[in-house]
């Protein structure tokens, strides 16, 4: 957790997350943004919280992901995936196609 403004429950989960971090068999996905921070969340508020998930994990053990229907009724599809562009810009082209594509592929796959 970045900004220390961030409701007690929400560091506990971090903690919990970052024990779970160090087990190399557990992946995550980064989804249901709106039950942490509502349905009406900012990207200024969910970043921080994204980036440090990633930082734990490392992409290629994270996946964004986007809860729907439920996003949809929160703040859209669009606006989702779009603040998941932003937020992972900062990183390799290689990092953000395991974001966004390969960590869920290596994952899910079909048998």
């Amino acid at each position: 957790m970045a900004t220390g403004s961030e409701p007690e429950w929400l560091h506990a989960v971090a903690a919990r997350l970052a024990v779970l971090s160090r087990c190399e068999n557990v992946y995550t996905e980064i989804a249901a943004i709106e039950c942490l921070f509502g349905m009406d969340w900012r990207q200024e508020d969910v970043a921080p919280w994204i980036l440090s998930v990633i930082d734990m994990f490392g992409p290629a053990r994270c996946m964004f992901g986007s809860h729907m229907p439920i996003a949809g009724l929160s703040v859209g599809f669009e606006r989702l995936y779009n603040a998941y562009q932003e937020i992972a810009a900062r990183f390799s082209a290689v990092e953000r196609d395991d974001l966004f594509r390969g960590t869920a592929a290596a994952r899910f796959k079909p048998r």
